[in-house]
């Protein structure tokens, strides 16, 4: 069964007017002083990568020095597959069950040849993922996914029950519209669930529907206590983000965006003249007066972004 992927249109609403996909080419994440790339390359290249309105299928994604491929060749039997090769040479394939909609519903995994014993399975509710299992003999780890009306993802429950497991609940908090949904499907870098492999699965458009919309604070509750993460970004022309940051106290992640068809995003904000700033924040995300000491993140009405230091 075929899917055709990811329709993104974009709505400029100064110029009204529809733009043309705009589609994530590459993600590069700094953390630590560390850097990793990830690569997304897509059925067609060059100019005519795209028609007006479509994208090709999600043929390869490379993260730092793992290879993950899809093959499509078994669509009319309902099996998707995907294998990953790392440096070292281990392979691991994963065979994909679909649904009548196109969905992954089951998963069995290889290693270097070898059927894994452990499983996972995926459920769904009007087309978006609502449940993601790990069946690890008797013990199996859940991740219950909730939504509002506007298919924001507000809550998470992941529930283990192995040996000296610790259960956590996931709380979302949204401020600004991004004008592309390709982030929706980016499960681990920007809503805190970790799917695993299966998030190059998510972003190739066989996991359910995207999650709308980024958030800008994820609350981690666990037994041990509670965690934090504070989401920024800047704007560009199309209304998508140029760079993101994932701050949890004194700890950043940043994350800066290639587009195939975004001319003027860069990693600075941009500065709509004419429009005021409306609010300021702390880096934890409290808001406060626009005077207040140290970094302080000043939002303006176009919802970008600015960072000053207050002394």
């Amino acid at each position: 069964m075929k899917k055709f992927l990811l329709y993104v249109v974009v709505l400029l609403a100064s110029m009204g007017a529809y733009a043309k996909p705009i589609t994530i080419a590459s993600i590069i994440k700094e953390s630590y002083g560390d850097k990793e790339q990830v690569n997304f390359i897509y059925e067609k290249s060059g100019e005519d990568l795209f028609d007006e309105w479509s994208m090709g299928k999600l043929l390869k994604v490379t993260v730092g020095e793992s290879e993950i491929t899809f093959d499509y060749s078994q669509l009319s039997s309902d099996i998707l597959t995907m294998t990953r090769v790392e440096q070292d040479g281990d392979t691991f394939l994963y065979e994909m069950t679909l649904n009548e909609d196109g969905n992954v519903v089951k998963v069995i995994q290889y290693e270097n040849g070898v059927r894994d014993e452990d499983y996972v399975t995926f459920e769904y509710a009007d087309e978006r993922l609502i449940n993601y299992k790990q069946i690890r003999g008797n013990e199996i780890e859940e991740s219950i996914i909730t939504y509002d009306e506007s298919g924001h993802v507000n809550k998470v429950e992941i529930i283990d029950s192995g040996y000296d497991s610790e259960n956590e609940t996931i709380l979302y908090e949204y401020e600004l519209h991004i004008g592309t949904n390709q982030f929706g499907y980016l499960w681990d870098m920007f809503y805190n669930v970790d799917l695993d492999d299966f998030e190059w699965v998510a972003f190739s458009g066989y996991l359910g529907k995207p999650a709308k919309g980024l958030p800008s604070k994820i609350t981690v509750s666990e037994d041990s206590g509670e965690s934090v993460k504070i989401l920024d970004w800047n704007t560009c022309v199309y209304g998508t983000p140029g760079w993101i940051t994932v701050a949890e106290g004194d700890s950043v992640e940043t994350f800066t965006i290639e587009w195939y068809e975004n001319a003027a995003c860069g990693v600075e904000s941009i500065d709509v003249e004419g429009i005021p700033s409306i609010r300021f924040y702390d880096v934890n995300g409290v808001e406060v007066s626009g005077d207040a000491k140290g970094l302080v993140i000043e939002r303006k009405g176009d919802g970008s972004t600015v960072k000053r230091l207050n002394r």
